[in-house]
């Protein structure tokens, strides 16, 4: 049932790694 969020936040801290490197 959480599967959509935790993809979601996932997505969120994968995007924010992402942030950091540039």
């Amino acid at each position: 049932i959480d599967e959509d969020c935790t993809e979601l936040a996932t997505l969120e801290k994968f995007i924010g790694l992402l942030e950091e490197d540039i």
